[in-house]
This record gives structure tokens, C-alpha cells and sequence, in this order.
């Protein structure tokens, strides 16, 4: 079954912005990486959002949604990143 996964404007605007331009592609690559984090059980965090690791420096966060997942935004993973160095510490 396909995942139904909405990009929003501001998804794009940082996706061109991180990554590159792209289309069509980028929401494929992010809507496979999502269907394989939900079979391994990928954590939402406090505010119930899923945070997606698409390429070496992009993040993508996704929220549910009545009707399937949206794409909020993309970010550089650094705070996760910091996160994960201090719990190791």
C-alpha cells in the first residue's frame, strides 16, 4: 500500500534549500525512508512528530494526518545529533 504523503510549502523551501532542487523524486525517497522507519518502529517525539534521516544532512519531520502524513520541514539533524552523543557520554 502506498503511503499518502503531502509536502508542505515550507518543506520545499528548505528541502531546495539543504538538499537541492527536486520534485517529484524527493517525496518518493522521503515516503520510501518513512515506510521502512514505521516497520522498524521509529519513536515519535514529545510533540508527535517523526523525525526522518533522508540524506547524510537532511532531516525530514513528518506528522500524521487524518488522511496519511504530511511533511513539515527539513533540518540539518544537529541537535539529534548532540542528543545522541550525550546519552552515549
Amino acid at each position: 500500500m502506498k503511503l499518502r504523503l503531502q509536502c508542505s510549502r515550507h518543506f520545499w523551501d528548505r528541502w531546495n534549500e539543504l538538499v537541492g532542487p527536486g520534485g517529484k523524486g524527493a517525496r518518493d525517497e522521503v515516503r520510501r525512508k518513512l515506510h521502512a522507519c514505521l516497520k522498524v518502529g521509529i519513536k515519535p517525539d514529545k510533540t508527535g512528530a517523526y523525525h526522518l534521516r533522508v540524506r547524510s544532512r537532511a532531516w525530514v519531520v513528518v506528522v500524521p494526518t487524518n488522511t496519511g502524513w504530511r511533511a513539515v520541514t527539513v533540518h540539518n539533524g544537529r541537535k539529534i545529533e548532540e542528543r545522541k552523543k550525550k546519552a552515549r557520554r
